[in-house]
């Protein structure tokens, strides 16, 4: 039997004003990130799925592994900020905005991942 690891989201809780998801854009474009508001924090529990037929899996005497990751607005759903490709980044209350510097090394860090 094939089993694959999946999050599943148990659980949500807003983020305070101010928290900003930064994405960041190909160049060459003139400001080269784009920010949405962040609209919270997913709260998600690792669970066995089988691949075949989908059905959860219990792991005896294992408690589930959990994560906290930030969310974004997909339509009417909420998902991981880090599934979109071009999710750079958090921005806290307060934070000044990224420099051409932090863009430059952003763009360079990722050319060289995709390599």
């Amino acid at each position: 039997m094939k089993v694959e690891r999946q999050w599943v989201t148990t659980d949500f809780q807003p983020a305070s004003d101010g928290w900003r998801l930064l994405y960041l854009l190909l160049p060459p474009v003139e400001r080269g990130f784009a920010t949405a508001a962040l609209p919270g924090w997913l709260v998600q529990e690792e669970v066995l799925v089988c691949a075949v037929t989908g059905s959860r899996l219990v792991e005896a005497d294992q408690p589930p592994s959990r994560r906290v990751v930030a969310a974004t607005v997909d339509g009417a759903a909420l998902r991981p900020a880090d599934d979109d490709p071009a999710f750079w980044r958090l921005m806290a209350p307060g934070e000044p905005p990224p420099t051409l510097e932090d863009l430059m090394q952003a763009w360079q860090d990722r050319s060289a991942a995709d390599a």
